[in-house]
């Protein structure tokens, strides 16, 4: 009975032996979850923006966990890109890189972290349609903890500004059309206020008694 039990032992050891999770193969998950990429892509829509990011190079025996703790396993290809879509906030984000071999199964691998682009609420607004070059009309910028009256209240100096170069320019074309429509009458009367100087000069030196 002893033999028996002795050689069914030897006849499953190489199976217990490969169902282990060995350090050699957790290193050789790690190496192969440090070549996955990150892209990101966007779709824009009347709310606002919507976002998807795409792992590429996932290996066969890895899956994904995103915060959630929602699966993402790839294809049966050895290796084959992952989508996570309608992220609606930017931000940082993480996903657990988890091991999806049966000698691993579920084992942690790694952690990647990504980012995700803050997309401007305001930047269709009918002011930043006209000031684009405006810091506070940038298409990737956090505007969450902006009120719609802090954020009209950029455009304030601007506007003043505007209204008072416009004053200016005004101011100076009229002074300009003024010249220009009596100044044959300015320069008679410079030279008539001229002519009566020298005059009254001339007068004085010829009734000078002195010399």
């Amino acid at each position: 009975m002893r033999k028996i039990i002795f050689v069914v032992i030897l006849l499953f050891f190489p199976l217990i032996v490969n169902a282990e999770c060995s350090k050699e193969e957790i290193s050789r998950l790690k190496n192969l979850a440090s070549k996955i990429e990150t892209t990101y892509d966007y779709v824009e829509n009347d709310d606002g923006v919507t976002f998807s990011v795409t792992f590429h190079n996932v290996y066969k025996g890895l899956k994904i966990v995103d915060d959630m703790g929602k699966n993402y396993s790839p294809s049966n290809n050895e290796f084959s890109d992952i989508t996570i879509s309608n992220i609606i906030f930017g931000g940082s984000y993480s996903i657990n890189i988890v091991s999806n071999s049966n000698n691993c199964l579920n084992q942690n691998i790694t952690k990647k972290y990504y980012s995700i682009p803050y997309y401007n609420s305001y930047y269709k607004d009918e002011l930043c349609e006209k000031n684009r070059a405006k810091t506070v009309c940038q298409k990737w910028l956090n505007t969450n903890s902006l009120t719609y009256e802090q954020f009209v209240s950029n455009f304030n100096d601007k506007e003043q500004e505007q209204t008072t170069i416009q004053t200016q320019t005004v101011e100076e074309n009229f002074l300009t059309q003024l010249f220009v429509k009596y100044y044959y009458i300015l320069f008679g009367a410079i030279i008539l206020i001229s002519l009566t100087v020298i005059i009254i000069i001339n007068r004085k030196d010829r009734f000078n008694f002195n010399t």
